[in-house]
């Protein structure tokens, strides 16, 4: 279940996927846009889950894709019931206006713990999936 990545995870911007992959932006676009890695669209930024990169990686040979994926799994654990604000900007590589918005809209939803705003990993991971194309 993707649950398992939702611990210590971080979303994708072009620039890593640039990163990860050691290649152009140009191609990382190019990749996204062609639906070869599915990625998040949250209103106009592009971002790509850990899981849509090791689907793609999966489909290169058995030597690149072994390589690419090792790298990536730093970021997949067990799951976290809840995140904290700070946390989630640096999952979904979002700044504190954008993430007020969010929760403002109720695009994602928080809770509130000891007078903190907390959000589950229940509620990143829909809201992750039903912004995934």
């Amino acid at each position: 279940m993707k649950y398992t990545y939702l611990k210590s995870f971080k979303l994708y911007t072009i620039s890593d996927l640039q990163n990860i992959l050691k290649i152009s932006r140009s191609f990382a676009y190019k990749l996204v846009n062609s639906g070869e890695i599915k990625c998040v669209r949250i209103h106009r930024l592009l971002r790509i889950t850990p899981w849509a990169l090791e689907e793609y990686m999966k489909s290169l040979s058995s030597e690149d894709a072994q390589a690419q994926m090792d790298a990536v799994k730093a970021y997949f654990c067990d799951s976290v019931q809840y995140y904290t604000i700070q946390e989630l900007q640096e999952i979904l590589q979002i700044g504190d206006s954008f993430t007020r918005q969010l929760l403002r809209d109720s695009e994602l939803k928080g809770k509130r713990i000891r007078q903190e705003t907390r959000i589950s990993s229940d509620s990143l991971f829909q809201f992750i999936s039903s912004h995934e194309h």
